[in-house]
């Protein structure tokens, strides 16, 4: 079995995956990277490690062993002074770590699972480079220039909730959930701005276990829509209940 590097791991997505594992006792070891990582915080076949995904240099220990990858890191406000802090956190880093997997590929493809976003809010509410740095990392990763060595999955959620932790959006998701079950018989007669309004929200420990199931199975390959990430998330919980 593969181990696996999960960058990113302070988020709501990479904290929610250390905390299935451990829950289910999950025998693959992981190795969790960020640039706050605390070696010391090490045990029960997690290693937490400091690295950098947009400084390639930094991340050659953590690809040693050639993992399979979550990539969990991205922001969603740009608060850089250039203006480029999408490209380089939402698109940059996922490219950094394709690049680190090819250059690791030993005839096995390994599997990159990239965090990506089924659709946005309106510019006023969030800057339209947020989803275009998605996109344009989706079509790199999905480019001939990775298919023959790197298994790529594109997860495109919607809102991501948790009733362990960032209790303020629950609100948010439980109000967006309703909206799904009124108005998703009609998405396709609603203009796609609205969209984003009509994507089930999905929780956190959902989406963990429908990335696990797309680590285990090696026909999940390409992007996976809310429908599809549930249908994975039901699949891996029935096995491992």
């Amino acid at each position: 079995m593969h181990s696996l590097l999960i960058v990113g791991v302070t988020g709501l997505v990479g904290s929610s995956l250390i905390r299935e594992a451990q829950r289910y006792h999950l025998p693959r070891p992981i190795k969790a990277l960020s640039r706050s990582a605390d070696p010391s915080l090490s045990r029960d076949g997690i290693s937490y490690m400091k690295g950098d995904a947009l400084k390639k240099d930094s991340l050659g220990t953590a690809f040693d062993d050639n993992p399979d990858v979550v990539s969990a890191v991205g922001i969603l406000i740009d608060h850089s002074e250039d203006g480029k802090g999408y490209q380089r956190m939402n698109r940059d880093t996922a490219v950094n770590m394709a690049d680190m997997m090819v250059s690791k590929y030993d005839g096995d493809r390994r599997c990159l699972v990239y965090f990506s976003i089924a659709n946005t809010p309106p510019p006023m509410l969030i800057s339209d480079q947020y989803l275009q740095s998605k996109r344009e990392a989706e079509n790199v990763l999905l480019s001939d220039k990775y298919k023959d060595k790197v298994r790529v999955v594109i997860m495109r959620p919607g809102i991501i909730y948790s009733y362990s932790r960032r209790m303020t959006v629950l609100p948010v998701a439980l109000g967006l959930i309703v909206s799904h079950f009124l108005f998703n018989p009609i998405r396709a007669y609603l203009p796609s701005s609205t969209h984003f309004m009509i994507d089930r929200p999905l929780t956190d420990t959902d989406i963990s276990h429908a990335v696990y199931k797309a680590l285990e199975d090696e026909q999940v390959e390409g992007v996976c829509d809310v429908d599809r990430i549930r249908t994975l998330a039901r699949e891996w919980a029935d096995k491992h209940q």
